[in-house]
């Protein structure tokens, strides 16, 4: 288990790599193969933590017959010994890891490309994400190893994981994902991911957050956040390999940056965030948004950050975090008391954390708000939001009150649901209100619908309840027969 928790894989010492059952043939080497026959240069690009270093282990094992030189990260490559090495050797391969050399042993390999080629020579480089030094000067073929398996890999390392009895590795998940998986759910100690609590900044810790909500953050949004060069590689390397700089492409350098900072687990960057007091987390997004405020142009980052259904997948698992989603709104109040977007995301947080009256009113005058006053596509959400408050609040009254709840609760998630804008962008529809799956929300409505064609006569919005309940009764039929044809296909 240790050699897949970030411990060396070669033992310079022994001068050998070291093989786990649990390593797997990445699909990767075959490219390197093939393209190997073609050329003598292949680089093989990748994050921290992506699995470089046994793909390495994998062609020297490949290449057995022929002289192999690998040189590991923890050993930084002098240039006079690598050219005496390059210029005398024949039919070798020189497997270069990440970090292992300088721009001068870069431009040294540029140099000796024909004669390195004429003595049958190969030469595997493996660079980190934001290494652009040689991609930009070395013609040949760059090979992308992904921290996350792909589905025949996924297939190969299911087998394994079953005969050692450890749960199965999902597809989305990257190889840290996965030891934390191990850890938190069949409690497996992983030396890699014992992280020691660390002295971490406000700055520091807003990146983070601001990192596990929206997964990569462009160099230019650091600045916004008001980091210098310096306060941006010092985070790199203090949470490393959870957190790096990558490379972007072409349209996002015209767009944004010739950089972002990514994460490489969202499930390590969500307990390292566990430690934090939770005004601490409080401050640092009220800090986010400050910062971000100043800038009309990163308004998006700030509202993604703020929303309900992210904070809840960030914070959900900590102890108290419906103390926190509340503490973090209540704080955001002064600075967002103006933005009509806040208000919405406060009413949906107060519904879906608490269950009574006085709480429902609450979140019903906030969502009521964003409705009045929104514009464009916040008012059907809006509409949406306070129908299914209005609902809650009916379940809390006696019989005679809820008439009114039930009416207004029809009429906006009648606007709602057959908008314009739902019906051009049904996402958000489809996950406020799924049907078919027994949700709250689509049991709320669908009462509220039928309590008003019971009581036709006192209510006058009969139409919109009946349209309301065909409409379920139509996705639900589409959803069961989407269903049975998967099962069908998966049965064959």
């Amino acid at each position: 288990m240790k050699l897949i928790s970030n411990t060396k894989i070669f033992d310079t010492q022994k001068n050998a790599f070291l093989k786990s059952t649990l390593h797997i043939y990445r699909d990767c080497n075959k490219e390197i193969q093939d393209e190997l026959d073609k050329t003598s240069f292949v680089l093989l690009k990748g994050r921290r933590f992506s699995g470089k270093t046994y793909v390495l282990c994998n062609l020297a094992e490949y290449y057995k017959k022929r002289d192999v030189f690998y040189f590991p990260s923890e050993i930084f490559v002098d240039e006079e010994l690598i050219l005496k090495i390059l210029e005398s050797q024949k039919d070798s391969i020189f497997l270069f890891d990440s970090n292992s050399m300088s721009s001068n042993v870069y431009g040294l390999l540029i140099d000796l490309r024909t004669r390195l080629n004429d003595n049958n020579n190969k030469v595997v480089i493996a660079i980190n994400s934001s290494d652009n030094y040689l991609v930009s000067n070395l013609n040949c073929n760059v090979i992308d190893l992904s921290n996350r398996f792909d589905e025949n890999e996924i297939v190969m390392s299911n087998k394994v994981q079953d005969s050692f009895g450890l749960v199965r590795r999902k597809a989305d998940q990257t190889n840290i994902d996965y030891l934390y998986v191990l850890k938190k759910d069949q409690n497996i100690n992983i030396p890699f991911t014992i992280k020691k609590e660390i002295k971490i900044s406000l700055k520091e810790r807003s990146v983070l957050i601001a990192l596990c909500a929206l997964d990569k953050l462009y160099y230019s949004d650091l600045i916004s956040l008001d980091l210098n060069r310096d306060e941006i590689n010092d985070i790199c390397k203090k949470f490393s390999p959870f957190v790096e700089l990558i490379l972007t492409t072409e349209e996002e350098a015209t767009k944004h940056s010739s950089s972002k900072m990514v994460h490489n687990s969202k499930i390590a960057l969500i307990e390292l965030l566990k430690q934090f007091q939770i005004q601490e987390i409080s401050d640092s997004i009220y800090y986010i948004v400050k910062e971000f405020k100043l800038d009309y142009s990163r308004k998006r980052l700030y509202i993604d950050i703020i929303l309900f259904d992210t904070l809840n997948q960030i914070f959900s698992t900590n102890k108290d975090s419906k103390s926190l989603i509340y503490t973090i709104y209540k704080d955001l109040q002064p600075l967002l008391e103006n933005d009509l977007h806040y208000w919405l995301q406060r009413a949906k947080s107060i519904y879906r954390t608490q269950d009574n009256v006085e709480s429902f009113e609450e979140a019903y005058t906030y969502a009521k708000k964003a409705y009045i006053d929104g514009k464009g596509a916040l008012v059907v959400k809006a509409a949406l939001t306070t129908a299914l408050i209005s609902c809650a609040i009916a379940e809390k009254k006696p019989e005679k009150d809820k008439m009114g709840y039930y009416i207004e609760c029809v009429f906006l998630a009648h606007t709602a649901v057959f908008s314009d804008y739902f019906h051009l962008y049904p996402t958000y529809l489809n996950s406020e209100l799924p049907i078919g799956k027994n949700t709250t929300s689509e049991r709320r409505i669908t009462e509220a619908c039928e309590y008003i064609c019971k009581n036709c006569e006192q209510s006058g919005c009969e139409r919109e309840s009946r349209e309301l309940l065909e409409y379920f009764e139509r996705k639900e039929y589409i959803g069961e027969k989407y269903n049975v044809r998967n099962s069908r296909i998966h049965r064959r």
